[in-house]
């Protein structure tokens, strides 16, 4: 193990989307989840766990971090509209 923030990054997304199914904040968990097993693949490539079919690994890694990308602004507009919904008066 080279360095520490290999393991401890993936470790605290998988935790946080563990924390996010249990408080039923679906969104943010597959948002953690995507980013937890997006790391992780990148993490065992590097290590050189995968022997075969590395391309189909770097390319499902880098999905996996893209599609975080589109939940983190898929979970932005969300809360943004939650934000908004509650500022308006009521008429």
């Amino acid at each position: 193990m080279k360095n520490i923030t290999n393991l401890l990054i993936p470790i605290a997304f998988l935790l946080l989307s563990g924390f996010s199914f249990m408080s039923q904040s679906w969104l943010e968990a597959v948002l953690y989840l995507f980013m937890g097993s997006g790391f992780t693949i990148i993490n065992l490539l590097k290590s050189n766990v995968f022997k075969s079919n590395l391309k189909f690994w770097n390319t499902f890694s880098w999905t996996l971090v893209i599609m975080a990308a589109l939940m983190f602004m898929v979970v932005l507009l969300n809360d943004a509209n939650k934000e908004i919904l509650v500022l308006q008066p009521i008429r």
